[in-house]
């Protein structure tokens, strides 16, 4: 099952690598990068990214900590509450977020990606977090208050180390989620030079019109980041998931 899941996953990137280099082999590549913008679109990808990562870290912390380990009243039901998110894909939403980022002037800036991405994921993000942190003991925390410690200091100096490997699970999704999110900036960024790298390629495709090695070319250099940053980093996230990231 796992050589036949391999096939389907595989076959498309070298099919796709195969194509980019037909007729004129890496003369395409240059020809790509030599037409638009596409430094840029890789400049507001990374800015969109690691924004988004930024607030996710600071806000589902702050959210897992509380959820995991005080007690306060509909608890439960505000923890349910926030994980609506997960059953709402972006295009349900999208009407009322167009209005929302026209009303704020946000069109064609990264703001109107940011923060709906950071809404989008951060229910995920504390599932993820918020079951991590269940497991810690409550007995470091009690120990930590009799010693002085106020609850953020216990956050940042004994919660989030232990939480490295679910915060690195964290970190990846989210980036992951980020760098590939296409519908959205089709919505919001009209500006070629205010695009993210994921909706490129529909640039490319009415710049190079027939052109099909030119159009696979652009879509290897976009994936390409997310390719080496999975085998650079796979083992760290496959450890996020066996040390108990999604234990129920």
């Amino acid at each position: 099952m796992l050589i036949l899941w391999l096939l389907v996953a595989v076959i498309p990137l070298v099919r796709m690598f195969q194509e980019s280099l037909r007729v004129h082999g890496f003369e395409n590549y240059f020809r790509v990068l030599s037409v638009g913008k596409i430094w840029i679109n890789y400049i507001n990808s990374i800015i969109s990214s690691f924004s988004t990562i930024a607030l996710i870290l600071i806000c589902v912390s702050l959210a897992s900590y509380a959820f995991s380990k005080f007690e306060f009243s509909f608890k439960n039901s505000l923890y349910l509450f926030c994980l609506l998110a997960l059953m709402l894909p972006s295009v349900v939403i999208v009407v009322p977020l167009f209005q929302t980022v026209k009303a704020l002037h946000l069109i064609n800036s990264l703001s109107s990606l940011i923060f709906p991405l950071v809404a989008l994921n951060a229910s995920y993000c504390l599932l993820i977090l918020k079951n991590f942190m269940d497991g810690l003991p409550r007995d470091l925390i009690d120990a930590a208050r009799i010693d002085g410690c106020r609850h953020l200091g216990i956050l940042w100096r004994i919660i989030l180390p232990l939480s490295k490997a679910a915060l690195v699970v964290v970190v990846l999704t989210t980036f992951l989620n980020t760098w590939n999110e296409f519908f959205l900036p089709f919505i919001f960024l009209r500006k070629q030079e205010a695009m993210t790298v994921a909706v490129i390629p529909l640039f490319y495709e009415g710049q190079f019109n027939e052109d099909v090695p030119k159009q696979f070319a652009a879509c290897v250099l976009i994936a390409l980041p997310m390719i080496i940053l999975y085998i650079v980093l796979s083992k760290y996230f496959e450890k996020g998931f066996i040390s108990g990231a999604l234990k129920e």
